[in-house]
């Protein structure tokens, strides 16, 4: 594998990077036979190594791939679109073989040319399991530990970014006509949704899978002094369309609330309403965390959806869980839910 690395590198010509592809296949190929040996199938280095070559061999092809949905999220049980463009800006001979989408969407054959600086442009459809689990960064999904949380993936614990909701795995046959022969080369693509900012111009940002609903509380913190009741008000929003169920919130122990649930019907994705409910106060109840849960076709929602969209990473979306504090004095601290 060395030899053809090596052989790709002295004779790469900045003019015709495609020049230096045929190398590139028989590094690959030696890849190939390294992960059939069962004692290096599973090596990690090895895999790493085989994706920095297959992102070498895509930049000397000039093979510009990408994968948009027709909109940012979707909750489970939905479909959408995927549009999938690949564009060959070199003069290596290059063919689109398959496209699959995961989870979602099997491999489909397409068996078309790639060439001449043409974008080809295939779209499928994607049917998102009504169990599949919604998105959040792993950085924020585990248990809080003061300002860290736990990963419980130690294979995500050095990612600087979470894996996609969706991926589409694209392979190209390239290498026809060469001493070696053409190979198919498997890309796999995040699915991402891209939008125009009026200031920022194109955007784009990860495609994510969301409930279908999500819940806030209008307080931070509630305090019930001197048995006094105290109202609170807990808004539910629509990812889907339509969505009913109830809502209810999730008390210290203690403490009562009325009512104990109240139903809503959202007919249209991003449809929000907002309920009041009161909260007592027995003698002798403890502070603690204050919670609203949706109830939605047999599945209990406990977060929201917040965008994190800051200039040092690309925007993504998360589900923190609104927790308030509900206290039955003015300056006790609350217990952690996480």
């Amino acid at each position: 594998m060395g030899e053809a690395v090596e052989r790709a590198i002295n004779a790469f010509d900045a003019r015709r990077p495609s020049a230096s592809i045929p190398d590139l296949l028989e590094a690959d190929r030696r890849i190939e036979a390294l992960l059939a040996k069962p004692d290096l199938a599973g090596d990690p280095r090895i895999r790493h190594k085989r994706r920095e070559l297959l992102q070498a061999i895509r930049h000397c092809a000039g093979l510009w791939i990408d994968a948009m949905a027709e909109r940012p999220t979707a909750a489970p049980g939905e479909r959408l679109s995927v549009r999938i463009t690949a564009v060959n800006r070199s003069d290596a001979r290059l063919a689109l073989k398959s496209v699959a989408i995961s989870p979602g969407a099997p491999a489909e054959r397409v068996d078309q040319p790639l060439g001449g600086n043409q974008p080809t442009t295939l779209t499928r459809e994607v049917a998102l399991a009504p169990g599949l689990a919604p998105f959040t960064p792993h950085w924020l999904a585990g248990r809080a530990r003061g300002a860290l949380r736990d990963v419980a993936d130690p294979q995500l614990a050095t990612l600087a970014e979470p894996p996609p909701s969706l991926t589409a795995t694209v392979v190209v046959t390239a290498g026809e006509g060469t001493a070696g022969g053409p190979r198919d080369l498997a890309f796999e693509i995040p699915v991402q949704y891209r939008w125009a900012d009026p200031v920022q111009g194109e955007r784009t940002r990860d495609f994510a899978v969301v409930p279908p609903v999500s819940v806030s509380l209008a307080d931070r913190v509630v305090v019930l002094l001197g048995g006094q009741p105290k109202e609170v008000r807990a808004s539910v929003t629509a990812w889907t369309a339509p969505a009913s169920g109830s809502l209810r919130l999730r008390a210290p122990a203690g403490w009562s609330v009325e009512p104990p649930e109240t139903p809503f019907a959202l007919e249209r994705a991003g449809a929000s309403a907002s309920f009041t409910f009161t909260l007592r106060a027995d003698p002798g109840a403890v502070s603690g965390p204050l919670a609203a849960q949706a109830r939605v076709a047999g599945e209990t929602v406990s977060s929201s959806v917040t965008l994190l969209d800051y200039a040092h990473f690309p925007p993504q979306s998360a589900l923190p869980r609104p927790l308030s504090c509900g206290s039955t004095a003015p300056r006790s601290a609350c217990p952690s839910a996480t």
